[in-house]
């Protein structure tokens, strides 16, 4: 028999991410006859209490006048009666903007979450996300100022459309209703992989196009991308001016 899990989960006015921490308890691939959540209100002044009336028969819920976090814990650890017990302040996290795989500052779908004991001095990047389990990432190509520019976005744009086809759609659509739950305001954010030029370092321009990808995926993808993209624009070298031997 699994031993007895408490999962102590204490909040101060966090009504707007307790739902999301409370699922993340009960949605443990771990027998519920065996796990026990336990929420522990230090007096939270917003909709919290009836919140948690969407939790009776699941969940624990004990409301106590405001004494702190300290005192809050105390009270959770008090009340478990499990063999295993892992408490939790309610997981601080962020949504990553740029990042590695990005040239701009454009939330790059990561979540980065500060664990209790790693706070300011590690980050955890989260991929597995089951709300939204992509990243965004994108190929840079170097080209000519003379080249035909808007030949070369409709090429990228075709290539990464014909390959990703409409899973970007409804990625970017989870996307958006998740954005509209954060302090992200007036971000545009496409349902298709979207284009644009950048002035290089050099004396060459960018090409560069964004896209939304599995993690797993994103080496396979953007080889798929690369081959597809290099043999099309290389068939009309006229208009796709790259750089050649030591002018690169």
């Amino acid at each position: 028999m699994a031993p007895t899990v408490s999962v102590v989960i204490a909040t101060y006015n966090f009504e707007r991410f307790l739902a999301r921490a409370i699922d993340s308890a009960l949605g443990q691939d771990y027998p519920i006859e065996a796990l026990e959540v336990i929420v522990v209100d230090d007096g939270s002044t917003d909709g919290t209490p009836e919140l948690m009336k969407a939790y009776e028969g699941r969940v624990k819920y004990i409301r106590k006048e405001n004494g702190g976090h300290l005192s809050t814990f105390d009270r959770g650890i008090g009340e478990a009666t499990g063999d295993v017990i892992d408490v939790s302040y309610l997981d601080t996290t962020l949504w990553e903007f740029g990042g590695e795989y990005l040239s701009t500052d454009h939330p790059s779908g990561r979540l980065i979450k500060f664990p209790n004991g790693l706070v300011l001095t590690s980050t955890v990047y989260n991929y597995s996300w089951p709300l939204f389990p992509y990243i965004w990432n994108e190929i840079k190509l170097h080209i000519a100022y003379d080249s035909d520019l808007e030949w070369v976005a409709e090429v990228m744009n075709e290539v990464a459309h014909e390959i990703l086809g409409e899973q970007m759609m409804s990625r970017v659509r989870t996307y958006r209703e998740l954005l509209a739950k954060t302090p992200v305001d007036h971000l545009e954010v496409r349902e298709q992989p979207a284009v644009f030029f950048r002035v290089s370092d050099n004396t060459w321009l960018e090409a560069i196009v964004r896209y939304l990808v599995e993690p797993k995926q994103a080496g396979r993808i953007k080889t798929r991308l690369l081959q597809e993209l290099l043999g099309r624009l290389n068939a009309e070298p006229e208009r796709a001016l790259f750089p050649k031997s030591n002018m690169r």
